[in-house]
């Protein structure tokens, strides 16, 4: 997808030019980048476990960190962010009477998403430059495209086949939402900082961008190494 390369082009352009402008003298400001894997679904509070699976996915970007003291921290994010669900309830997306449901075994969505998180992260120190924090904060999040993956079970005589398209289903979901992050994280602050977080972003938003169908949203876990520049 075009506009996801050139989305991850200029978020680390801007991470990689902008960090190295921003360190004061006592490094109360720095940035770096950002790189993990997320683990999504979507959820259903009248079907919670057969409403969707599991899916991976990547996520991308640079950071910004404000450090008052060596025990605060705050920090924005800018990443382009893989999430969405396998195995969803086709209602979801589309009406019971589409075609797109003819002889459908499976639906899987992808969300392409850029992802803004305002966090803080108080620090408790374990040793000189190492410590473990809290992380809470809020995630604003923009839907630059979905894609469906649609898999069909093909009957001709005696033989069974399976086929698989795409359709592009942006404007069935909502193109914005926020919502509140929390997690944990460990970090190296002596001569370069290094960071290993785990993450959650709870979805609190209804994504269906329709009037009929199921009201569903969107959670993820985010596991993410950052190293400052």
């Amino acid at each position: 997808m075009n506009t996801r390369k050139i989305l991850v082009l200029v978020v680390f352009l801007f991470a990689g030019i902008f960090s190295k402008n921003v360190f004061s003298q006592e490094k109360m400001i720095s940035g770096g980048l950002k790189v993990g894997w997320t683990y999504s679904y979507f959820a259903n509070y009248i079907d919670y476990d057969e409403f969707s699976k599991f899916q991976h996915g990547i996520t991308a970007g640079g950071f910004f960190m404000f450090k008052p003291s060596q025990n605060f921290y705050a920090s924005i994010e800018c990443l382009y962010t893989q999430q969405g669900a396998n195995n969803i309830e086709p209602t979801a997306i589309y009406l019971n009477n589409s075609p797109a449901l003819t002889n459908l075994t499976n639906l899987d969505i992808r969300m392409h998403t850029l992802e803004v998180p305002i966090l803080l992260r108080p620090r408790v120190e374990l040793m000189r430059g190492i410590g473990i924090y809290a992380i809470a904060g809020a995630s604003f999040v923009y839907n630059l495209q979905t894609d469906a993956r649609l898999v069909r079970k093909n009957t001709l005589g005696n033989g069974i086949s399976y086929s698989e398209s795409y359709d592009n289903v942006t404007s069935k979901l909502k193109s914005y939402e926020i919502a509140p992050q929390f997690g944990v994280g460990f970090n190296l602050d002596e001569l370069l900082f290094l960071s290993l977080e785990v993450k959650y972003k709870l979805g609190v938003q209804d994504l269906n961008n329709s009037t009929i169908g199921n009201d569903f949203s969107n959670n993820v876990i985010l596991v993410t190494l950052g190293i400052g520049i």
